[in-house]
């Protein structure tokens, strides 16, 4: 007969003690940490371009650009998130390591962080008040998931696609962030297969290929 360890929790105390010391970054959740995988090239020019795309509309506004390094505290269900890029207005601490109050936060899937990515992290993000904006930025194809927090307190979701202009309105003025330039030198294998409707799709395996689906058009304009 076999046991299993119990889990070992860590206070918040603890785990920020930890990651000060760590060689590499860990999420934590409730008491859990888990570690972040390496993230591929294609994922770290995505999120270098939207960083960069997003820094020159944010000078003179007081606000500022964040890329993987910053932890954000999701206070309402005791978690800390390194999310790719996020932008915040709060008063600017050079020294700081935590950020909590985000306008914006960018997440870039991969395929081992897709279903969280599109469940747990939603469900967190849209418990921060001060996110106005949750930005989901495939990298397996062109596709951009959008969830906006309304006036009323309301969350609405879009979608768009590569010749799409997604309007930011969690910034200090509606600010235009085209497809085009997340994906700038972003390139695509012709013989990855997708599915907009499938199970794989909308539950995060992101980049699965299955050829048993429709191929990704070849002829994709640019």
């Amino acid at each position: 007969m076999s046991t299993s360890s119990p889990a070992h929790y860590l206070t918040v105390g603890e785990y920020l003690k930890r990651e000060e010391r760590a060689s590499s970054k860990h999420e934590y959740v409730d008491g859990l940490i888990f570690p972040i995988c390496a993230v591929t090239k294609r994922h770290n020019v995505i999120a270098q371009n939207i960083s960069r795309a997003l820094h020159p509309k944010l000078r003179g506004t007081g606000c500022q650009v964040y890329i993987s390094d910053v932890m954000v505290r999701v206070r309402p269900t005791n978690s800390f998130y390194y999310p790719d890029v996020m932008v915040t207005c709060s008063p600017y601490d050079p020294t700081g390591v935590i950020e909590d109050n985000p306008r914006l936060v960018v997440e870039v899937l991969s395929r081992s962080t897709a279903a969280t990515d599109r469940r747990e992290k939603v469900m967190a993000y849209k418990q921060v008040p001060s996110v106005r904006e949750y930005l989901i930025v495939h990298q397996s194809r062109p596709r951009l998931e959008l969830h906006r927090r309304t006036a009323d307190g309301s969350w609405i979701f879009l979608e768009f696609g590569l010749r799409d202009d997604v309007i930011l309105e969690s910034l200090p003025s509606p600010t235009c962030l085209p497809a085009r330039a997340i994906y700038e030198d972003v390139e695509w294998k012709k013989d990855w297969t997708v599915h907009e409707d499938s199970a794989a799709d909308a539950y995060g395996v992101e980049g699965e290929e299955n050829p048993d689906e429709d191929q990704w058009d070849e002829n994709l304009e640019w």
